[in-house]
């Protein structure tokens, strides 16, 4: 029997019936081809057989099912769609275990930071409470972990200790993303409010119950404001001293996004096929030695045959000195499922690992350690420019947008509208919490020092560019000189703001260069002498004789200093054994020769050698 479903052919509205299917017989094919052919496809009719079965057999039945596409993000059912507790234990498993992202972090956070100087202010005073304030909290150790905390879970949160009664910063307490939590402020410029679980550990650190001295040190050090936050077990950070660095995705979302996001789905297959591996490692490292007993005619093996055989074999496989069977003929041996017969984390690691660098944003080159600041293109390539713009991102986080306004504020250290600091003291107790924070925000009128990084990550400036301008200016091209500095990579006006720190350097400079030539050993023979060195040299320096030559052009010879010998000029010793020997001080060299040369030439002079009548009687 074939079935037919009878249906509208377009919508019929809320009035329409649902028809139930009719059931016809083979001889009544026709009447329904002609009632198809009579309806035309409109109104109430009959499906075509042709659209009924993609097959074009006449009697078969085929459903058609509905396409669906999952518009769902790609790890719904799987994991929450924002950051989670479980994200952060993957996040760092990631770290620790994948060898692509545990190695990129590192690579980022290592390489842009390091030692760095601070500038920009000509008060020496005020310039050393801010290098104390930088020293005494550790942050250039702490740089590379704040980076580390940043890119693996997205987020770092570190609460400034400031010692009302010493006047400064004592110390940094970090804060685990786990015991935080956080509450979205719809105010780009506002931290969130960040409230924090202290672990009962910690607790019982500061608790009154502990006697230990070196925590009785701690607890005078911090301050007893600060042990008593931690012993109530949470609190609300203020604001002021938080130092909260999240990685935003979104200008909406005050929560940070982990570096790993893009490369979590990778990592849930690697992670199974990894932990799959190493269980069937363990299981079975080789096939399964198949035994097949019996001739079919003559011999028939029993249980007990084939019981002996396998305890023959498995005792062969563990003799370590190599061993010796016989069987009789019909035994039959044969490895099956090999060991490496599945789908190892081998197999996927080399197909994902461009994957992973994609998602990333980084070079195989870089993590090799194959590629330098030389062999990159231009000397800078896209990492690196990606490298440093994310130092230039952490400066500002940390430096300028939060450490050096608070120090600033706490001090009263303000810069006029002439740029010249002006000290006021007790700026701080005069501002309201809210004034306090609006101030730190704006730093406009806040003394801000610049942090000059010791490792350039900047483009030493684009040669063809540079020579393009240069060629403009011979022209008589009105070149602007801040597009000249611009070329070159500089900034005129962190050049202009470092002006009086720059003369006061240069000034230090010249004394210690004038100390250095005082210091420097008085050339042999005393004051009004000539020395040897002095002599060898206005030896060498003589004027060209009159005489030109045809052969060496009209400008006749070159002078002596002048002429290139090539390696000839180089000084070469000798060993013990007469080879040549390569002599790195030339300069000493060549003092050590000159002074010979002028000794023989004095020598000379006095035995008359090289007088005037001499010389004619020689032409003759």
């Amino acid at each position: 029997m074939l079935h037919i479903n009878r249906r509208p052919a377009y919508n019929t509205g809320e009035g329409s019936k649902s028809v139930k299917p009719t059931k016809l017989g083979s001889t009544s094919l026709d009447r329904v081809r002609q009632k198809v052919e009579k309806t035309g496809g409109s109104g109430y009719g009959y499906e075509s057989l042709s659209a009924m079965s993609p097959t074009g057999m006449q009697n078969s039945n085929v459903s058609s099912n509905p396409i669906s596409v999952d518009l769902d993000p790609m790890l719904s059912g799987f994991a929450p769609q924002q950051e989670h507790l479980m994200f952060y234990r993957l996040y760092r498993d990631m770290y620790y275990n994948d060898s692509v992202c545990g190695s990129a972090v590192d690579l980022m956070s290592a390489m842009p930071f390091g030692e760095f100087s601070l500038g920009g202010v000509s008060d020496r005073k005020a310039l050393q409470v801010f290098n104390e304030t930088i020293e005494r909290l550790s942050l250039r150790t702490l740089l590379p972990e704040v980076s580390i905390d940043y890119l693996v879970l997205g987020v770092h949160c570190s609460s400034l200790l400031y010692s009302k009664e010493r006047r400064m910063f004592v110390d940094t307490m970090p804060h685990a993303v786990e015991n935080m939590t956080v509450k979205t402020i719809p105010f780009y410029s506002q931290d969130p409010i960040v409230s924090v679980k202290f672990p009962k550990e910690v607790q019982e650190i500061f608790s009154a119950s502990n006697q230990s001295p070196r925590i009785a040190r701690i607890r005078k050090l911090v301050g007893q404001v600060v042990v008593d936050k931690i012993a109530s077990g949470s609190l609300e950070l203020d604001p002021m001293s938080t130092l909260y660095i999240p990685r935003r995705t979104f200008t909406n979302t005050a929560t940070g996004t982990s570096y790993f996001r893009r490369v979590l789905p990778l990592y849930l297959i690697e992670k199974n096929l990894y932990r799959g591996t190493l269980l069937e490692s363990a299981r079975r490292q080789r096939g399964i030695l198949h035994l097949t007993l019996g001739d079919g005619e003559d011999w028939v093996p029993t249980v007990p045959d084939m019981d002996f055989m396998t305890e023959l074999f498995m005792n062969a496989d563990s003799d370590p000195l190599g061993a010796i069977i016989a069987t009789r003929q019909g035994v039959d041996v044969n490895e099956i499922r090999q060991g490496g017969d599945f789908w190892k984390v081998t197999d996927f690691s080399d197909s994902v690992l461009n994957a992973k660098l994609r998602a990333l944003g980084i070079s195989e080159s870089f993590l090799s350690g194959d590629a330098n600041y030389n062999t990159a293109d231009n000397g800078l390539t896209v990492f690196i420019d990606m490298l440093r713009s994310y130092r230039e991102m952490m400066t500002r986080k940390i430096f300028y947008d939060k450490l050096f306004p608070l120090i600033s504020l706490i001090n009263g250290y303000t810069v006029n509208t002439r740029g010249k600091i002006v000290t006021q003291e007790g700026l701080m107790d005069t501002l309201s919490p809210e004034e306090a924070l609006f101030t730190l925000n704006d730093g406009s009128h806040l003394l801000i020092p610049t942090v000059s990084w010791a490792k350039n990550l900047k483009p030493e400036g684009d040669q063809q560019y540079l020579d393009v301008l240069n060629g403009l200016t011979d022209k008589g091209v009105p070149v602007p000189i801040r597009m000249l500095a611009a070329a070159g990579g500089l900034n005129l006006d962190e050049l202009l703001r470092h002006r009086e720190d720059d003369l006061a350097l240069r000034k230090s400079l010249s004394e210690y260069m004038k100390a250095i030539q005082d210091l420097a050993p008085k050339p042999e023979g005393g004051e009004g002498e000539e020395s040897e060195s002095a002599v060898a040299a206005a030896v060498l320096a003589a004027t060209r004789p009159e005489t030109r030559s045809a052969v060496l052009g009209s400008n006749g010879r070159v002078p002596l200093l002048s002429r290139d010998f090539g390696e000839a000029a180089e000084v070469k010793g000798q060993t013990k054994t007469g080879k040549p020997k390569a002599i790195l001080n030339q300069t000493r060299a060549n003092q050590r020769i000159n002074k010979q040369i002028a000794r023989a030439i004095r020598a000379a002079d006095a035995r008359g050698a090289y007088r005037a009548h001499n010389v004619k009687q020689k032409r003759k």
